[in-house]
């Protein structure tokens, strides 16, 4: 069977009965094996990116994300989980990471977010190695003076970029109060730790760091325990 063929079959599949969870995340792995595969041939239309998202996260352009990963030759799936939103906004999300290697035989690392809509799949979000390169090169030349904590978040993501989904917490010092679990050394940051806190508190989550150490906060949890439910809030 075609790769053409089985991407065709899997969309009716999710068309028809509206699955999630294993199927979906089997759909959209076939749909991103064909969107790879027309950014080797070439191809850099707008179309082949959901518009949405390109708009929400317009760091990149659709064509961006197909030149950057034209040249990974191999890839492996290494992580695939559904998400029911990602960053701000919610619906059917699939995110699979991917280790792979160029022509040249350096190695890359890629993260691909798909989104659901009306039983049709469409690239939401990307990042590999070399794009995050890209924006610390970037970010290196423009020198805008950023608040540490926005400088240490950006340098976080970059290594870990599905910490994308979980933003930084503006103007939320971290205490005793909000914060959720232990302190967690960068060098050593579990993924899926991250995950299992974000359901814990998912309408407040944010990231924080304290020193060198990244914290895991729950803003939610500080109201609730204060007067009035008001936050103990610092500006920095």
């Amino acid at each position: 069977m075609s790769r053409a063929t089985s991407v065709a079959l899997l969309s009716l599949l999710l068309q028809a009965c509206g699955e999630s969870g294993p199927v979906l995340e089997d759909a959209a792995q076939a749909h991103l094996q064909s969107w790879f595969a027309q950014a080797r041939e070439g191809r850099r239309d707008e179309t082949l990116c959901h518009g949405l998202g390109l708009l929400k996260h317009d760091q990149f352009t659709c064509a961006e994300y197909l030149e950057h990963a034209a040249p990974i030759t191999a890839r492996v799936a290494t992580a695939v989980r559904t998400r029911d939103c990602f960053v701000d906004v919610c619906g059917d999300f699939v995110e699979v990471e991917y280790s792979g290697r160029g022509a040249d035989g350096d190695d890359f690392a890629e993260t691909a977010v798909v989104k659901r809509d009306d039983g049709k799949l469409r690239l939401y979000w990307y990042r590999s190695t070399s794009l995050l390169a890209l924006m610390r090169s970037a970010d290196d030349e423009a020198d805008t003076g950023k608040d540490p904590q926005q400088v240490a978040y950006d340098a976080l993501v970059a290594r870990y970029s599905a910490l994308y989904n979980y933003p930084p917490c503006y103007q939320i010092r971290p205490t005793s109060n909000n914060i959720l679990g232990d302190l967690i050394d960068p060098d050593r940051l579990d993924l899926e730790v991250v995950a299992a806190r974000h359901k814990r508190c998912p309408d407040s989550f944010c990231i924080a760091f304290i020193g060198r150490k990244v914290a895991t906060l729950c803003p939610a949890t500080a109201a609730a325990q204060q007067p009035h439910g008001r936050l103990n809030l610092s500006s920095r």
